[in-house]
């Protein structure tokens, strides 16, 4: 599918990179960048369950989403939370679901600054 990129009011919202080509430029597997920006079902004890995206990509194809320069930051956002924090993923998702309640934006995780106790995540709020 060709994008315009002139559709675009900023050039990092403009879809241009695959699942794989972000996969290799942060060093993490196809599948779990897939599984962020799509969500999964998986089973436990032969139960259904769901888990939903964390992050919208540029442009959403169920089968080959094309994904930002905007979402290649919040994915290493991500990649990095997990990978040297070792934040749990329900802790992660706790965090974007309270960002995208109290400053909805279509990037929560860009523009704020996060910090964590090794088991958390916060967010340094000054009102």
């Amino acid at each position: 599918m060709t994008v315009d990129p002139h559709q675009y009011a900023d050039p990092r919202d403009v879809p241009r990179y695959t699942v794989g080509q972000i996969a290799y430029f942060l060093d993490i597997p196809a599948s779990t960048v897939r599984w962020w920006c799509l969500g999964r079902n998986y089973k436990v004890h032969g139960e259904l369950r769901s888990s939903p995206p964390l992050i919208k990509p540029a442009l959403y194809d169920p089968h080959n989403p094309s994904l930002s320069f905007y979402n290649l930051a919040e994915l290493h956002i991500l990649g990095s939370t997990r990978r040297f924090s070792r934040i749990s993923m329900q802790s992660i998702r706790g965090a974007i679901d309270y960002l995208s309640g109290a400053y909805p934006s279509p990037h929560p995780l860009l523009g704020h600054d996060f910090f964590t106790d090794g088991k958390d995540l916060f967010v340094k709020r000054i009102n």
